[in-house]
Formats: structure tokens, sequence, C-alpha cells
């Protein structure tokens, strides 16, 4: 996923790879946040959703405890 991620992130910038510039300068430069910390950041609010539902709800009782 982190390779996807930087190839998007040369074609944005229009760095290819022969132009040897490193991953670090080239997240610098963008100041995005990562892939892996938005699919973190949706899958959190998805556990907050399901986690103020009702306890009788069928998505709350598959695994959800507490």
């Amino acid at each position: 996923m982190k390779v996807a991620e930087m190839r998007m992130l040369r074609w944005m910038c229009g760095l290819p790879r022969r132009d040897m510039v490193r991953n670090e300068v080239i997240l610098a430069k963008v100041e995005v946040a990562s892939m892996a910390d938005k699919r973190r950041e949706v899958r959190l609010t998805w556990f907050g959703h399901v986690k103020r539902r009702c306890a009788n709800v069928p998505v709350r009782r598959c695994g959800v405890r507490g």
C-alpha cells in the first residue's frame, strides 16, 4: 500500500523515479496524511458510530463489547 501511495505522490509532483528524490522529501513537500492514517481514522469513526448504537442492534452484537 505504501508503494502505491508513493507512486501517486511522485506522479502528482511530476517526479519520476529516475530523479532519485527521497520519499521523505516528497512527503514533506506535499504535506498530506498517509493512507494508513486515513484508514485508521475511518475505522475509528465507524467504531464510534457502532459504539453509540443500541445494544440490541445486530452490528453491535457481532463483536463490539462494552
